[in-house]
């Protein structure tokens, strides 16, 4: 009598159903949604449409608010460079002996 594989009782492994939604939200929550058909491991385009209006992107690219919240920071940014070279200065010199 042949031997039979080992199964331990389990069947073969049945692909997850929400697996493409899942997939599809990971795509929508990085940001990458536009670029997503170009990727041979991408979610199919129907579970893309099934979701993209209901996930939120939160990629947190630059917007307005964004890009005025450092704003402030510029006019010190000179002299903070310059403490923070100072710092690594100290740093290093320590680290060397």
């Amino acid at each position: 009598m042949p031997r039979r594989p080992f199964t331990a009782g389990f069947t073969q492994p049945q692909p997850i159903p929400e697996a493409g939604i899942v997939a599809a939200n990971a795509v929508m929550l990085t940001g990458s949604q536009m670029m997503y058909d170009c990727d041979d491991a991408a979610p199919q385009p129907r579970d893309i449409a099934e979701i993209r209006l209901q996930t939120r992107n939160m990629s947190a690219r630059m917007d307005n608010m964004r890009a005025a919240l450092p704003r402030p920071q510029l006019a010190t940014l000179a002299d903070n460079v310059t403490a923070w070279h100072a710092r690594y200065e100290r740093v290093a010199a320590g680290l060397a002996t």
